[in-house]
Formats: C-alpha cells, sequence, structure tokens
C-alpha cells in the first residue's frame, strides 16, 4: 500500500511541476511538503524530493539530434501527419508502456519517440511499390540507450508494415543472449528457454493486461531464435515456423555476426525471397563498425578481387540484396571505421556496400549521462587528479602482467596485486553502501565489477564449483572472496578493522569528492555502522563470472536475478570489449592496452548511467590508459562536430572528407584494414595552428554586417573587460571570456575558402566547454590601429 501511494504522489508532483521551466530544488521541497501534509500515508520526503529531482531536473534537456539526409537518394518522403494518424502504433505504444512501468524516464522516452520517428521517416515506407533500398546509421553513445531506441525503431517499424526484422547483435553469444533478452522483452513479449514452457515477460504482461480490458493488442510476433544457450539461428528450428505473408504478423531474427549461421540464414532466406519477395525487411546491425565492414583491399584490386569481400559484409549484403523492399540501419558509438568505407563500393551480386549513404543521425550526448569526457578530459597530458575523482591509479610496479607477458598466452599469474585486492574491498563496499540505500526500497538492484587485465584465458582463469578445476585469476578472486567471508563471521574479526580504515582513509573521502562534482541528491549518506551491518551477507552473495571460450556456460545472467539482484565479479577479455552491459557497475580494474581508439572506447563497459550510486563508481587503471581515453575525446569530438559542419555546409559523406585526430602513430584510429579508402594523415587542422582572414567578403551588405557584429563586440569588451594602449596605440584587452566571443563571432562572415566556418567554431566551443578539463576559456583581443596608414 505505501509504495503504491508513493507512486502515486510521485507521479501527481511531477505532473504539477511539468509546467514550471526550471524547478529548483527548494521549489519540489515546496510541492513534497504541501502533499505530504494533506495525505496520511508516512512517505520519505527527502527520498521523494532527491527522485523527482532526478526525473525533472537531471533528465530535462534532451537536445535534439543532428541529422544529414542525401536529398538526391530515391527517397520518397511518406511519414506525413495524416499517415501518422493512420497507423495504429499497437507495438510502439506498449513498448512505451512496459518502459514507464519500469521506471523509464517520461523525458527520456519522448526523446527516444523523436528520434526514432526520425530515423523511420528516412526509411522507406514499408507499402511503397517498386524496389528499394536504404541505408542509414545511428551514432550514439556507449551505454547511452541505443538498445532501447532500436528495439523502439523496431516497434514502430513493425506498426508501419515491416514484416522481416533481423538484428545483428555482435560477435560473441553473450552479447547476442543479452539482445535477445531485451527483444524477448520489449518486442516479442516472451520467452523460451530450454526445458521451461514459454513464458510471458515485458510487453507480454501489456498485452495480457489489455486483453482483460477488451482493449486491442498487437498481432504475436514470431520469433526464430531463443535465449537458450544454442538459441541462434538454425534452419532447423526455423523449419515451418514460418507463415509470413504481407498481412501476417512480423518475424524477428536475433543473430550473431558470424559467417557460418549468417550463410545458413541467408540459404534459408533464399526460399522464403521465392515466396514473397514483396516482403519489407528491416536489418539492424549493432556494433555496426565491427565484423560488418568490408576489410578487403580496394587499391589497385582487379574486378574479381572487388568481389571477394569478407564473408560477414558479404552475407549482409546478400541478404539485403535478395528482397525487393529493405533499409539497413546500422547503430554504433564509435564510427571511425565506417567513415572509411568506399561510397561506390558495389557488387553485381551482392549489391552495395553498407555505407550510410541515405542518412546519418548522430545524437547528442544524453543529460546525466557518465560519458568519456566527464570521467577522462579531453587533454593529452595531466594527472588523474583533472579527471572524476573515482579514477585511481595503478603504478606501472603493480600491474600484474608486466609488459614482457602480455603477449605470453600462457602466463597464469599466482597472486593477486595490490591494487586489484583494493578493488576488491572497494567493490564489496560500493554493494554495501547501495544494499542500505535500497533497504525497505521495492526495487532489485544490481551490482557489478569489471575486472580487464588480459586477452588469454591462461590469465583470465576457468571457473567451476569444483574448486580444484578453477585456475587464474578466477581461482585467486574466489579464494580471497571466500576468506573475507569467513573471517567476517568473527564479530571482532581484524577484516572489519581493515575495512573500516580503508573506509575512513579513502573510500568515504573518495565519495565526497564526487558528489562535490557531480550533483546527484539521490546518493543519501550512509554511515560505517550501516555498511557493517550488511558487509558479510553482501560478500557471501557475490557471484564470480568468468567470460572467455573456456567458460562457455558463463554468462551475465541478471535475469535470473529478478527478486534479490546478481552482485558479481566479471572476469574477462574480449567477451567484455564490445556491446556487453553490466548491471549496476560500480568498479572497473582495466589494465589493458589496446592498439586503435575504438577498441579502447569500446572497453570502457563503466560508461552509462550512475544516478543514486555515482560516489561509490571507482577504475582503477593506469596513467598511460589515462592519456589514450583523452586522445580518444578529442578525436571524437571533433568527428562528431565535423558532421555537424557537413549537415551546415549542404554536403554529403562521399565528398566531405572527415578527417579523424591522430597524435600518436602507434595508436590507431581502428584496425589498419578498415581504413583502405583513408588518405593520408594531416594531424589536427586546429590545435597548434594559426589561422588567418587572408580573404575578404566584399559585398557591401557582409562589410556592413560585419561592421556591425565587430562594434557590439567591441561595445562589449569596453562593458565587461578593461583595456590596455599598446607603445603602437592598438587597443588590448586580455582575459576575455570565451563565452563573449562565441556570443558575437560566429555572425561575423568569413570567407568561404578560408575554411574557419561553424566547424572552427565548435571546435572553441567544445574546448572550452569541457566538463572536466576546459581549455580555451579566456583570450587575448586586439584592435589594430591603422589610421597611420
Amino acid at each position: 500500500m505505501i509504495e503504491r501511494d508513493y507512486i502515486t504522489v510521485k507521479k501527481s508532483i511531477i505532473s504539477l511541476l511539468e509546467s514550471i521551466p526550471e524547478p529548483t530544488e527548494s521549489i519540489i521541497e515546496t510541492f513534497v511538503v504541501s502533499m505530504l501534509n494533506n495525505i496520511s500515508t508516512p512517505l520519505d520526503k527527502d527520498k521523494l524530493i532527491a527522485e523527482i529531482w532526478s526525473e525533472l531536473v537531471l533528465n530535462a534537456h534532451y537536445e535534439k539530434p543532428d541529422i544529414y539526409e542525401d536529398s538526391s537518394q530515391d527517397h520518397v518522403k511518406w511519414l506525413t501527419d495524416q499517415k501518422k494518424k493512420s497507423i495504429k502504433w499497437l507495438y510502439w505504444n506498449r513498448y512505451a508502456e512496459d518502459l514507464l512501468e519500469g521506471g523509464f524516464n517520461p523525458k527520456a522516452l519522448d526523446s527516444v519517440d523523436d528520434i526514432t520517428e526520425d530515423i523511420l521517416s528516412r526509411m522507406e515506407d514499408p507499402q511503397r511499390e517498386g524496389r528499394w533500398d536504404s541505408r542509414g546509421m545511428v551514432v550514439g553513445y556507449i551505454q547511452s540507450g541505443k538498445t532501447a531506441n532500436y528495439i523502439g525503431l523496431i516497434c514502430k517499424a513493425a506498426d508501419a508494415g515491416y514484416k522481416l526484422i533481423i538484428v545483428l547483435a555482435g560477435i560473441h553469444n553473450d552479447l547476442r543472449y543479452q539482445t535477445q533478452l531485451r527483444i524477448d522483452s520489449g518486442f516479442i513479449g516472451s520467452r523460451k528457454e530450454p526445458d521451461k514452457p514459454e513464458q510471458v515477460v515485458g510487453v507480454g504482461l501489456i498485452s495480457a493486461k489489455h486483453k482483460r480490458k477488451n482493449l486491442e493488442v498487437p498481432l504475436d510476433v514470431t520469433c526464430l531464435t531463443t535465449s537458450s544457450p544454442d538459441g541462434d539461428f538454425t534452419k532447423k528450428f526455423a523449419g515451418s515456423r514460418i507463415s509470413t505473408s504481407p498481412d501476417g504478423a512480423p518475424v524477428c531474427i536475433v543473430v550473431k555476426k558470424n559467417a557460418t549461421v549468417l550463410r545458413n540464414l541467408n540459404e534459408w532466406l533464399t526460399d522464403l525471397e521465392k515466396k514473397h519477395p514483396e516482403l519489407p525487411l528491416l536489418m539492424i546491425d549493432d556494433e555496426a563498425d565491427n565484423a560488418s565492414l568490408n576489410t578487403k583491399k580496394y587499391e589497385d584490386a582487379t574486378a574479381q578481387e572487388k568481389e571477394d569481400m569478407t564473408s560477414v559484409n558479404r552475407q549482409i549484403r546478400d541478404i539485403l540484396n535478395k528482397f525487393d523492399k529493405s533499409a539497413y540501419v546500422g547503430y554504433t558509438a564509435t564510427p571511425y571505421a565506417n567513415v572509411f568505407i568506399d561510397p561506390d563500393a558495389r557488387s553485381d551480386e551482392y549489391g552495395a556496400d553498407i555505407f550510410p549513404r541515405n542518412y546519418i543521425i548522430s545524437m547528442r550526448s544524453p543529460p546525466g549521462y557518465f560519458g568519456s569526457d566527464t570521467v577522462f578530459g579531453r587533454k593529452s597530458s595531466g594527472d588523474a587528479v583533472d579527471h572524476f575523482p573515482g579514477i585511481v591509479l595503478v603504478d606501472d610496479d603493480e600491474i600484474m602482467l608486466p609488459p614482457e607477458r602480455r603477449s605470453d598466452s600462457t602466463f597464469v599469474p599466482k597472486e593477486i596485486s595490490p591494487s586489484l585486492y583494493e578493488a576488491i574491498l572497494s567493490f564489496i563496499l560500493s554493494t554495501a553502501v547501495r544494499t542500505v540505500r535500497n533497504e525497505g526500497v521495492d526495487k532489485v538492484i544490481h551490482n557489478s565489477m569489471l575486472i580487464h587485465v588480459s586477452r588469454y584465458i591462461a590469465a583470465q582463469g576457468t571457473n567451476s564449483d569444483n574448486e580444484e578445476m578453477q585456475t587464474g585469476l578466477t581461482k585467486l578472486i574466489r579464494e580471497i572472496l571466500d576468506s573475507i567471508k569467513d573471517d567476517l563471521g568473527i564479530a571482532d574479526s581484524d577484516r572489519y578493522r581493515e575495512f573500516h580504515d580503508f573506509w575512513d582513509a579513502s573510500f568515504y573521502p573518495r565519495s565526497k569528492d564526487i558528489l562535490d562534482r557531480i550533483d546527484d541528491p539521490m546518493c543519501s549518506d550512509v554511515t560505517w555502522e550501516q555498511v557493517r551491518t550488511v558487509l558479510r551477507k553482501t560478500v557471501k552473495s557475490i557471484k564470480v563470472r568468468t567470460l572467455n571460450g573456456g567458460n562457455k556456460d558463463d554468462k551475465l545472467d541478471y535475469s535470473k536475478y529478478e527478486k534479490d539482484g546478481l552482485n558479481v565479479i566479471a572476469i574477462g577479455g574480449d567477451k567484455l570489449s564490445r556491446g556487453l552491459t553490466l548491471e549496476g557497475l560500480t568498479t572497473s580494474y582495466f589494465i589493458r592496452t589496446a592498439k586503435t581508439y575504438d577498441s579502447l572506447l569500446q572497453m570502457g563497459r563503466w560508461f552509462g548511467f550512475r544516478f543514486g550510486y555515482v560516489d561509490t563508481c571507482r577504475i582503477y587503471t593506469t596513467q598511460d590508459l589515462i592519456t589514450q581515453f583523452r586522445e580518444i575525446n578529442a578525436a571524437d569530438a571533433h568527428l562528431r562536430y565535423q558532421i555537424r559542419d557537413m549537415i551546415d555546409s549542404d554536403k554529403t559523406p562521399a565528398n566531405y572528407g572527415y578527417k579523424i585526430i591522430q597524435n600518436d602513430p602507434k595508436f590507431r584510429i581502428t584496425q589498419q584494414n578498415k581504413m583502405r579508402t583513408a588518405g593520408k594523415e594531416i594531424g589536427n587542422p586546429y590545435s597548434g595552428s594559426l589561422k588567418q582572414t587572408y580573404k575578404f567578403q566584399v559585398s557591401p551588405d557582409i562589410v556592413m554586417d560585419n561592421f556591425r557584429q565587430v562594434w557590439q563586440l567591441v561595445s562589449a569588451l569596453e562593458t565587461r573587460c578593461g583595456y590596455e594602449n599598446t607603445k603602437e596605440g592598438n587597443y588590448l584587452w586580455k582575459n576575455v571570456p570565451v563565452d563573449l566571443l562565441l556570443k558575437y563571432i560566429p555572425d561575423i562572415k568569413l570567407h568561404p575558402e578560408l575554411g574557419m566556418g561553424k566547424d572552427l567554431i565548435r571546435y572553441i566551443s567544445d574546448r572550452s566547454s569541457s566538463v572536466e578539463s576546459p581549455e580555451l576559456t579566456h583570450w587575448t583581443v586586439v584592435l589594430v590601429n591603422n589610421t597611420s596608414k
């Protein structure tokens, strides 16, 4: 009863506050107190204020994405207001309802609604006659909600009439399994597991509720893959399950990007295409920069060699080319390889490559997103103290896999380093803090720790209930947890003193430093006394999962712990490098190096949303890795505002010529075979360079407009900044804040051949507004006295 009253009161207050543009904490408190004074149920005032503040303030400002669309392509605009009214949107509406019931933020849902409509409108109308295809790409951020986005797109596409939906879900079974679970919940509505009856989940529960109320529900989706360990596509399982027709229910297939799996799917689709070539196909390519691209060399290649594309790329293109109507949408947070796809690559047999020739949608960083820029900043050097206070430096002499052993696939660590032991203590305390905060709350939370030190199974170890079969890090960590658990069973154990000392000296002060920088009222204060009472229970609950080829049965099965939550230490390498979500990730021990931007950035599983527990997050890593992440951040920001500049310049991806910053020749942008069409390295076009206006606009109207802008700037400088007279008679203003320049300079019209348009303005704006490492924040301005000439 109390929980239901709490939700009702919370929704009522949020509804009342939505009319206030920027509600402050004090305004929210006034509404909460007023509401609580008028009800008899005792509710937690501080918790209400914190959660309402989070929903209304942290998530209130969703910026619209940057959208490029090539108007020269064969696209017919179709999603008019009238067309939208004629579509029932049954799949989308039940998905939206399921998200809201699960606590999804309404503002975030509005953003998903808008963006998925933007994407759908740029795909073709599935009812359009004739043969057509489209290629698009959505650029997001790591762990920023792209799965929720493309499930929303799938629902809307099904409502509009797309009948065959194929999701390419990474290259590992773990990611395919995790994606299948999400799609089961958000689109299918049921889950199939071996030796168990079919289970109704997610949107299926919404449909069941609607049926009881005699409301219309969408047709059941036929899914040809399952969440079982061997649930990837097979022709045997597909069999005769499909009875798709233009008027029937949609068919969904979730597969990993494996040449054999895709070949089997392709062969099976050949028969389907013969019966129903008119079926509209939607292909979602998750992690579109990984495995999907053709990495064969094109330079000086013969016609036959150009046909010999990589097998996964060939299967993808063959599937798309097989149907008269197809739409391909690639999702990625690291599009560095995608911009190097040959836009003109085409095969007579397999059709055009997956270059996003029709549209590119670049999403903005969502509010409250805990991203690489927040964690590491953008400078190429500096101390960790300039970054997120949760970063803990691992000294080189503490690294348990020394450089000379990192390429040794047989190396097995005999003991853990002091820094890894501290990271384990941090994870235990983080989990205990979250347990205390969640007491009395009807909400399941998961807690995860990531350990990523090597790609080799020997170092990671193998997991087994049989202790004699355990090896490597897995064995060492299990032994430590068992030892801690046993010691905490003794009331006056030295372990309690060890945890208490670490809490006082490091964990609690660092948490305070984090909250001094990142405002999150949901992070309520927790005392050592509260933590102590749940410490042993916390340690006993922690599982160890080793995700590698030697532990095929180990997976992050959060869905099986929906009652009490899963507390897990995940040890791994390549399987933890892309796409996989670690729920409630608080502690990361990451010392594995990478040779490319995209590989390293994708390894950062700690990015995402951390409302209510950001103060418990810790990242144990090295200074070298921090420096590399900063370099990536600068390059990533520059690429994203090049996409905006391409849109403003009315150019296409084929003729714009993207430039990606690379400072260290040993630290590459992406794999060399993905950069076949890349030109020579030219360095950062702005950093350390001199930009001059050696050409001027001569149109009288432009000259007059520019004079007005400069006059307004000078007037503002005189008001806000005192000037000096130089010996040459010039006017000099020092320490001019960048916001003053950005208010006037963008409207000054420079000669187009200078190459200093909105791209340069955005470069200055992005550098100066960086959350953690702002640069170019103050300028020197000089007005040259030219009266003597």
